[in-house]
């Protein structure tokens, strides 16, 4: 598994909980990014947040909205990979998604 899989990663809106997980663990990447129709990040699920959601009594059934990260953290592709690892390092994640303008 690696980045070559951010493809397996990408889950549409109306995505349940049970496909994030799916998704998570195809891609291996430990994040699913929940897209919109124009293929921009909404949001993101780790397999932290499915656990709390799961927690709270929520099903496999249910919406991934419901435990997505709506305003994740990201990254242009111009910025430095030291200095990616040092926010990473900063906010205690593991996943930084790195997106464009668009």
């Amino acid at each position: 598994m690696g980045i070559q899989n951010w493809r397996d990663a990408l889950l549409g809106r109306d995505a349940t909980i049970g496909e994030a997980v799916r998704s998570l663990d195809r891609s291996g990447l430990q994040i699913a990014l929940v897209i919109d129709d124009s293929a921009r990040l909404v949001g993101t699920i780790t397999d932290g947040d499915i656990r709390r959601g799961l927690l709270r009594g929520l099903s496999l059934d249910a919406p991934a909205a419901e435990v997505m990260q709506a305003d994740p953290l990201v990254v242009p592709p111009s910025l430095r990979r030291d200095v990616m690892l040092q926010i990473m390092s900063a906010n205690k994640i593991h996943q930084l998604p790195i997106v464009d303008d668009a």
